[in-house]
């Protein structure tokens, strides 16, 4: 039993490695970028977010991206308190900034030229990140590692990162999750 356990995780495992690699340079596939990502398995929280910023026709349709996505765990780092903030109605606008931080207008591959200097892209809420190319480590704005590159969809590029990316002004403007009860006071 326990060896037919292990090929049949064996099997889920190189089946889902399997859709994740990049496409040669030549090969062109027509799944969308959000469909790749949603067969992926491990994109549930960035996906979530798409849908309630209202990017997943932008995503699934036509066009030419390239999207910088955090897997599941990397949504660990922000604290309990960000993550249900960001689930309320009062705050889907920065949700929507949040996740449309990770998206550049623009397919942008490990191969371009210019990411050894550091290359300056605006995404779509508007932000800058850089992309940053030493050797064969990329980052993006100089700590977040893409641990995988260069997945070639229908309608772009995904990159997957090991952290959220979060805009500066973010943490600043989210609204609490629940009020601060103040504090008795000891007469």
């Amino acid at each position: 039993m326990l060896q037919s356990s292990r090929w049949w995780f064996c099997l889920v495992f190189a089946t889902a490695a399997l859709s994740l690699a990049p496409a040669s340079a030549d090969e062109k596939t027509s799944v969308s970028s959000y469909h790749v990502l949603d067969k992926g398995g491990m994109f549930d929280l960035f996906l979530e977010g798409v849908g309630e910023s209202e990017l997943k026709a932008k995503l699934n349709g036509p066009g030419s991206f390239t999207l910088f996505v955090p897997r599941d765990q990397a949504f660990d780092e922000l604290d309990q308190e960000t993550l249900e903030a960001l689930r309320l109605p009062a705050n889907k606008e920065l949700l929507a900034k949040l996740i449309r931080y990770h998206v550049v207008e623009e397919p942008i591959t490990s191969q371009r030229e210019d990411l050894p200097k550091g290359t300056e892209l605006t995404c779509l809420n508007g932000e800058t990140i850089k992309l940053k190319k030493s050797g064969s480590r990329l980052t993006v704005n100089g700590n977040i590692r893409i641990i995988k590159a260069d997945i070639r969809t229908g309608n772009g590029v995904i990159h997957i990162i090991d952290k959220v990316l979060v805009p500066q002004e973010f943490k600043i403007a989210l609204q609490p999750a629940k009020p601060k009860k103040p504090a008795k006071r000891r007469s």
